[in-house]
């Protein structure tokens, strides 16, 4: 009736108030929300140092006509190579690093524990 619209208008109004009200926003404009990719996140698992790691493909049925060391080559870690990081990092807002670089960064840790 009459009186759900009229309260269905006072709460747009006040709701377009916050988003308007140039004290709550001086430049007026309305900033983009950054929403990490949803898809791309349940298909991986960001470790603690950054890496990504995944499933391998191919490896969830249909098994009977591949061979037994394809099949068990499927079941180790998988980890994003370099060449994906850039494209991760912007689908998920955040700082990845790659299987080369902390394979790097842990060499680099170790030459150094060695020589002092």
């Amino acid at each position: 009736g009459p009186a759900g619209k009229n309260a269905r208008l006072l709460l747009v109004c006040s709701i377009r108030s916050v988003f308007e009200d140039p004290a709550l926003n001086p430049s007026g404009a309305v900033m983009p929300k950054s929403k990490s990719h949803k898809g791309l996140l349940k298909r991986i698992k960001i470790t603690k140092s950054g890496k990504i790691r995944f499933r391998s493909p191919h490896s969830r049925h249909l098994k009977s006509n591949k061979t037994g060391t394809q099949i068990r080559s499927y079941r180790r870690p998988r980890y994003a190579r370099a060449g994906d990081m850039v494209r991760f990092g912007t689908l998920l807002f955040r700082p990845l690093r790659s299987q080369e670089q902390s394979i790097a960064d842990a060499h680099r840790r170790e030459t150094a524990t060695s020589e002092s």
